[in-house]
């Protein structure tokens, strides 16, 4: 499955180890910089001073810092997408949750950095929203579910994407009280795993 909105640059068309090293050092210099400050202070110029890149060669990669947090977050859901391929099922809701609920337990301090610096409503979680939603939009386009019209399918993306951007929100408000399997549980208050993904 390819993963996320599209990028300016495919990545399926080169794989040289020089794109490969500059993706990875505006990958790792955007990361640090949300544990300093939240991504709307964060400028392209900074990521280039950072970087020791030039503007010019982030501009033949991304069309902004928005299109690069895109690409963060592809690779950091990379291993999840392809450890568990998405069908659109409450099997996947729930592997995809639990990776998520992992990499937050295992490195806590981390988290918190970012979450400190960046606001609920902010610009970071506008674009984690809207990268599940990309997501969950793909993975229903793929999938054996029919749905009678563009509107049914815009509303499952919607609700999926809404169900674990909701839960993830809780787990950063309470990381240390709010488990995987609450996460499940509530799911499954809400939904009929056994008929999730059938249809609607």
């Amino acid at each position: 499955m390819k993963m996320g909105n599209k990028m300016k640059f495919d990545l399926e068309t080169r794989h040289d180890i020089g794109t490969l090293r500059t993706l990875k050092n505006f990958r790792e210099t955007m990361t640090q910089l949300l544990q300093k400050e939240s991504l709307e202070k964060i400028s392209v110029q900074e990521i280039c001073e950072i970087s020791m890149i030039p503007r010019a060669t982030f501009y033949n990669y991304f069309e902004d810092k928005f299109d690069l947090m895109k690409y963060c977050w592809d690779e950091f859901f990379k291993d999840c997408w392809e450890q568990f391929p998405l069908t659109y099922s409450f099997n996947d809701l729930e592997n995809t949750i639990v990776f998520i609920f992992d990499f937050i337990d295992n490195n806590p301090d981390f988290i918190y950095r970012i979450a400190s610096k960046n606001s609920d409503n902010g610009q970071l979680q506008n674009s984690f929203k809207n990268y599940i939603f990309q997501i969950a939009i793909e993975v229903i386009e793929q999938s054996p579910v029919e749905f009678d019209n563009l509107p049914q399918r815009e509303l499952a993306a919607k609700f999926s994407a809404m169900t674990i951007y909701t839960i993830l929100m809780q787990k950063l408000k309470n990381m240390k009280d709010f488990t995987s399997e609450d996460a499940i549980r509530f799911l499954e208050m809400i939904v009929d795993k056994d008929t999730w993904g059938v249809g609607l």
